[in-house]
């Protein structure tokens, strides 16, 4: 199962290429509930968040939505941004290949997916830094 984002000719999009996201195993039930209390008779090819009137949600709403969610909900730092960093960390920490990581952030090159990447082999350095073997006393 993959969410398709497709790009947008009415919005400037980074990359301005389709995605396919396959969500984490946790957010499947999120999802599959969402289309059943929401979206019942929902089909392939139509939009999950559509837009009333017709069209879909854009960028910006979605970026609006979460800073609500992160307001109510008292997270710092949340953004539609941070969500693409979490959802790539998981992926590595996953054992995904950078390149599939690469594809599936939408990334034409692989400097940027290695930005993200960098960071989170970063991460785990801090974290392991001041952990000492046990047969070092």
């Amino acid at each position: 199962v993959s969410l398709h984002v497709r790009k947008q000719s009415d919005v400037e999009v980074k990359g301005k290429e389709d995605r396919y996201v396959v969500p984490l195993d946790a957010a499947r039930p999120v999802i599959a509930r969402f289309v059943l209390k929401v979206r019942p008779g929902l089909r392939e090819n139509e939009w999950l968040f559509p837009k009333l009137g017709g069209g879909h949600v854009s960028a910006r709403t979605i970026s609006e939505r979460v800073a609500i969610i992160a307001e109510k909900h008292k997270i710092r730092g949340l953004t539609a941004h941070t969500l693409r960093r979490v959802y790539a960390t998981t992926l590595k920490r996953n054992g995904v290949p950078d390149s599939t990581i690469q594809h599936m952030l939408g990334h034409r090159s692989f400097n940027t997916t290695k930005d993200y990447i960098d960071e989170i082999v970063s991460d785990s350095q801090k974290q392991i830094s001041g952990i000492k073997p046990g047969w070092a006393g």
